[in-house]
């Protein structure tokens, strides 16, 4: 019997028990790690996805404006006035650089557009809601004068992205341009 206790007590088995509390004990840490490294994982996803969508609201401000740009400059080139028309379709919006009256030309069915005799559309873009950004503005039409590149109506045209944050765009009488935030909550704007 003494053998057995003797074995029992002996340091080969000691160590052994040790090595198992040790392997326990690292399991959990582990475990710990684990749960902590996810936390950290879908903090930092969550930051990276608010990022990707700021991104892309700007994106399509900047699109915008060029396309508001290219109207008056349009119009001044030409010599005529030219309209800029944000229509709203199934999807989004469409939004349309044509000659002619307030209604002489919308976005096909077929991503085309359509105007009536004597007007021509010079271009077009479809923008999908899909991409986490709407048109706040509903439907639009501005016309630039072929003298000065001055706009009638002014007009404040909204973007907003899914989370609620929001960049509008000014166009004044002149037909300039300026980009801002409701509250200032998107850097780099100044505040509406």
């Amino acid at each position: 019997m003494t053998n057995h206790h003797h074995h029992l007590k002996s340091p080969g088995f000691q160590s052994r028990a040790g090595a198992a509390r040790q392997q326990g004990l690292s399991t959990i840490e582990t475990l710990v790690v684990l749960a902590i490294s996810g936390l950290v994982a879908a903090a930092a996803f969550s930051g990276m996805s608010s990022l990707v969508r700021g991104q892309r609201l700007q994106a399509v401000a900047a699109e915008l404006e060029s396309e508001l740009q290219l109207a008056r400059s349009a119009a001044v080139l030409k010599g005529q006035s030219i309209r800029l028309a944000i229509q709203p379709i199934a999807q989004g919006s469409c939004l349309i650089v044509h000659t002619g009256t307030r209604d002489a030309c919308r976005c096909g069915s077929a991503g085309e557009p359509v105007c009536l005799e004597g007007a021509q559309a010079m271009h077009l873009r479809r923008h999908d809601n899909a991409t986490g950004v709407a048109y706040a503005t509903g439907s639009v039409s501005l016309v630039f004068s072929a003298t000065h590149g001055t706009v009638t109506p002014t007009a404040t045209l909204r973007l907003t992205d899914a989370t609620g944050r929001s960049l509008h765009q000014v166009i004044n009488v002149m037909g300039r341009i300026r980009t801002c935030s409701p509250e200032a909550r998107i850097a780099g704007y100044k505040a509406c």
